[in-house]
């Protein structure tokens, strides 16, 4: 049993001493990235943070530095991808909302806010100033309260009005907060989206090159992917127009 136990412990001692060292290793890499988009040297820096992405690290701050650095080299399409990725996970940041903001400036598509409901946005702002997780959090919130509030209500027999409105308000709150959550995570996680991210691309009325043009789209422009089929995506772009695109000429955010 000794030598059983002295061989767990072994065992344990080393992983922690190989996730050590990958931790390390991920940290060097992300400075010298930071180092080489200081020196300007943007090319470097985009090889070193794709090697973090590589190893499954993903937070905002390394993909608003990505985009500054694909920014900084014109890839306006992989720019605005990598902003809208952060924003994700940090949707009240004012630096990702500043650049991604300027970046859509650079675009040669221009896209009218008012195209769309003003009652959708409104509601589509409020639900994305808040991470998935922060709804989850809210909602398990509310949902807790309000059965604290059931048992107290049990326990005292308690049935004033005072009491039965904090109970309305909570479960209200509870249903309201839950659905801004499954319409975030709609909106961030289950919708597919994507950025074009060549100069300029002809959107076709099929997924094939011999279809008819529908309309030239440029690069940055997002949209919505409906389905994907024989290396072409279906989207909805975001000046309201609609049509096939190849794969390669778009990358997923």
């Amino acid at each position: 049993m000794k030598t059983i136990y002295l061989i767990m412990i072994f065992a344990i001692l080393l992983t922690a001493i190989g996730t050590a060292k990958a931790s390390d290793a991920l940290e060097y890499d992300f400075n010298q990235a930071n180092e080489a988009y200081q020196k300007g040297d943007y090319e470097e820096a985009i090889d070193n943070y794709l090697k973090l992405v590589a190893a499954g690290i993903d937070n905002s701050t390394l993909q608003y530095n990505l985009g500054n650095a694909y920014f900084k080299t014109d890839q306006l399409g992989m720019a605005i991808a990598c902003y809208h990725r952060a924003l994700k996970l940090d949707p009240r940041n004012d630096d990702i909302l500043a650049n991604l903001e300027f970046a859509r400036q650079n675009m040669i598509d221009k896209v009218d806010p008012t195209a769309t409901s003003p009652i959708w946005n409104w509601y589509r702002s409020i639900v994305l100033y808040y991470t998935a997780n922060e709804w989850t959090v809210l909602t398990s919130i509310f949902l807790l309260l309000s059965a604290l509030i059931l048992i107290y209500m049990i326990w005292t027999r308690e049935r004033g009005m005072i009491v039965k409105g904090i109970l309305s308000l909570l479960l209200v709150l509870f249903m309201i907060s839950g659905i801004c959550g499954g319409v975030n995570i709609n909106l961030n996680y289950l919708k597919s989206r994507g950025a074009i991210v060549v100069p300029e691309v002809s959107i076709k009325a099929g997924p094939g090159g011999s279809f008819d043009e529908q309309f030239i789209a440029h690069e940055g422009l997002t949209f919505d992917i409906l389905k994907q089929e024989s290396g072409w995506y279906l989207g909805v772009f975001d000046n309201r127009l609609k049509g096939w695109i190849r794969v390669a000429d778009a990358t997923r955010i």
